[in-house]
């Protein structure tokens, strides 16, 4: 679990300003300007929470920017079901030439 600490930002004064503020786009123009919203803490293994520490802070608000419309889109966008998933899996493969035996052969399985 990534969590901030003032050994990450130096002091308790800019701890909270990054605990505060989360970096977005403005515009086409790419500048970072940051505005405060509500922070959650999400479970990662060890050396995804060790490369985010030690990371840049620039790199870190990069990685912010990233993952928060990343979880936008995954939590506005409608859900579809693993069938579905599966299903245009399967047709995008039929249509590069995967057949059921040539899948067989290539695992082994014929």
């Amino acid at each position: 679990m990534i969590r901030l600490t003032t050994r990450d930002y130096g002091d308790a004064g800019q701890l909270q300003a990054a605990k505060n503020c989360v970096p977005f786009l403005y515009g086409v123009l790419g500048i970072l300007s940051c505005m405060a919203t509500p922070t959650i803490s999400i479970p990662v293994d060890d050396s995804i929470a060790d490369a985010f520490r030690a990371a840049s802070i620039q790199r870190q608000r990069q990685l912010q920017i990233l993952l928060g419309l990343r979880l936008r889109e995954l939590t506005t966008r409608p859900q579809r079901s693993l069938d579905e998933i599966l299903d245009q899996v399967g047709r995008a493969a039929e249509s590069k030439g995967l057949t059921p035996t040539l899948l067989d052969s290539m695992l082994g399985e014929s």
